[in-house]
């Protein structure tokens, strides 16, 4: 599949479904949830095939706002059973 043919099937089901689908909408949204579910920058970046970190920081930009809740998780302190 090419990206034209990626790009007609999408709009097909979002027209089915009632809503606008576009592929860079849908990676966009794959790398966001990368990323608040546990993935770093640098495995992102190679994944959508990114030279630099300058286009995933937009990425860990907008999963910055889960930032409270993995320090929550991943903080020592804060799971220390005292």
């Amino acid at each position: 599949m090419d990206r034209h043919s990626v790009r007609l099937v999408l709009r097909r089901l979002g027209a089915r479904a009632g809503v606008r689908v576009h592929p860079h909408q849908l990676r966009h949204t794959c790398a966001v949830e990368f990323l608040r579910n546990g993935g770093d920058a640098f495995t992102l970046r190679a994944v959508l095939g990114h030279s630099t970190l300058d286009m995933v920081s937009n990425y860990v930009h907008l999963a910055n706002a889960d930032l409270a809740s993995v320090h929550r998780r991943a903080s020592p302190a804060d799971n220390w059973r005292l």
